[in-house]
């Protein structure tokens, strides 16, 4: 078993021990063989986030009850399966011991989030859908935003055209084939809000 540590900005941009500032933002992540199991998120020097990734047999409640006490603001329990070549994290938040979202990530092999959804922990319906489009440097390029009957509700991010520019740098629906004529053609799993390729 080798235990890793390493810490990022809030960006996830790598940060050397020498460069943390143990009173102010960053990220402490451990891994266990290469796999992430933790990640702290502290702000002013207090751990205000933890994201905790369970393992086979680990019981919820148990993890909530113990971990919970420990984090100024929320703990994320996650469980990883794989499908294919993406790995699918399913996520439940607290605050002080009570559920208060539900959600769903697609990851791919470069670890970014292709797919997100969110959900109402209460009755279990879908409350938000993102879809996330990277470039060949593994940048993120455009954001996909899907209303509840997963039609496309607009698209934002770093690549929408330059001439198209409107309040918040985003394409409505209804504008998206004028602006990217070819983004379904090139990019067909963005066409609407289901969540695996």
């Amino acid at each position: 078993m080798a235990i890793t540590i390493r810490y990022t900005n809030t960006l996830d941009a790598p940060l050397t021990e020498q460069q943390v500032d143990f009173n102010g933002e960053f990220i402490k992540v451990i891994s266990d063989n290469g796999i992430i199991k933790k990640m702290e998120e502290f702000k002013d020097g207090i751990l205000f986030h933890l994201i905790y990734y369970k393992t086979v047999g680990e019981v919820e409640a148990t993890l909530v009850s113990s971990l919970g006490p420990t984090v100024a603001h929320t703990l994320s329990i996650r469980d990883r399966n794989t499908h294919g070549v993406y790995t699918i994290e399913n996520e439940n938040d607290y605050s002080n011991g009570i559920l208060k979202f539900k959600s769903r990530y697609l990851v791919d092999t470069n670890l970014n989030k292709v797919c997100v959804e969110e959900y109402d922990p209460i009755g279990g319906n879908r409350i938000r859908i993102e879809k996330f489009l990277y470039d060949t440097n593994n940048e993120f390029s455009l954001g996909f935003d899907y209303n509840p009957d997963n039609s496309i509700e607009s698209v934002h991010g770093p690549d929408i055209p330059h001439w198209y520019s409107v309040k918040g740098n985003s394409v409505p629906a209804n504008d998206l084939l004028i602006a990217m004529p070819n983004v379904f053609i090139d990019h067909p799993y963005y066409q609407d809000g289901t969540f695996l390729p």
